[in-house]
C-alpha cells in the first residue's frame, strides 16, 4: 500500500510539473517521444486525406473498409463496395 502511494504521489508530481512547464527529459527520450508524435501525425494525415477522397464518393454508404490480412488487421488498406 505504502508504494502504491508514493508511485501515485511521484506521478502526481510529474503531472503538475509539465502543466507547470518544468518537466525535463533526456535527450534520448525527448528524441523517442518526438518520433512517435511524428508517427501519429502522419497517420492521422494520411487517414485524413483517405476519409476527404471518399467522402467525395458517389455512394459513399454503400462501401465499407477492407482489410488485407489478418496480420495487419489494425490497418485499413482499401475500400470494396459492400455485397450481400
Amino acid at each position: 500500500m505504502a508504494d502504491e502511494q508514493g508511485q501515485l504521489q511521484r506521478w502526481q508530481g510529474l503531472k503538475q510539473q509539465a502543466i507547470n512547464g518544468e518537466m525535463t527529459l533526456d535527450k534520448d527520450t525527448g528524441e523517442a517521444l518526438a518520433g512517435e508524435c511524428e508517427t501519429l501525425l502522419d497517420n492521422l494525415r494520411r487517414r485524413r486525406c483517405e476519409a476527404e477522397r471518399w467522402a467525395s464518393c458517389p455512394g459513399m454508404a454503400g462501401c465499407r473498409p477492407h482489410r488485407t490480412s489478418r496480420a495487419n488487421s489494425r490497418h485499413w488498406r482499401r475500400w470494396t463496395p459492400q455485397t450481400g
